[in-house]
């Protein structure tokens, strides 16, 4: 008969289902071309609670495929960012990766290597590697409000401003 999981590794495996979690509610579903599957992922149909008491902070959909690795310990930390029209975040770049989802406004995105600007509207979703320079410009007459998440070095610095790369 096996052993029953220590308290300790209990702990470690609900901690990483709790991490796990958060990232699949903050980086939607993640959708890759434009097949009939893809449109079933996009679909705007509501999704079960994951608990009764779980409340929805943002729902959005990468459709660019992601890779995390963390290569050692991470933090995980969120944040609710609002850029005013006209606002920006100015050129900067994170160690671990970001990955975010607008819940009000419109926000252009420039990100280093091709430089082409991508707005994003409400219910859209992005991933930034780790390292990559990037700016988010509210080009709109509305508030640009969104969540967004780092998985980083404990003791990182949340953002490093850079210069321009477009």
């Amino acid at each position: 008969m096996p052993s029953r999981p220590t308290r300790a590794a209990r702990r470690h495996v609900g901690r990483a289902a709790l991490a796990a979690c958060l990232v699949v509610i903050l980086a939607g579903a993640a959708g890759c071309g434009d097949s009939a599957s893809d449109a079933a992922l996009l679909s705007t149909a509501p999704s079960p609670s994951p608990a009764p008491d779980a409340v929805l902070l943002g729902k959005g959909t990468i459709r660019d495929g992601v890779i995390i690795d963390t290569k050692g310990p991470s933090q995980f930390v969120v944040f609710r960012r609002i850029i005013a029209p006209g606002g920006t975040t100015g050129w900067h770049h994170h160690e671990g990766p970001e990955t975010a989802v607008l819940l009000k406004g419109t926000l252009t995105l420039f990100r280093k290597g091709g430089c082409k600007p991508v707005t994003y509207h409400p219910g859209d979703a992005w991933n930034i590697p780790a390292d990559v320079p990037h700016m988010g410009r509210n080009d709109g007459t509305e508030p640009a409000e969104f969540l967004v998440s780092y998985l980083l070095r404990p003791g990182a610095p949340y953002r490093t401003d850079t210069p321009a790369a477009c």
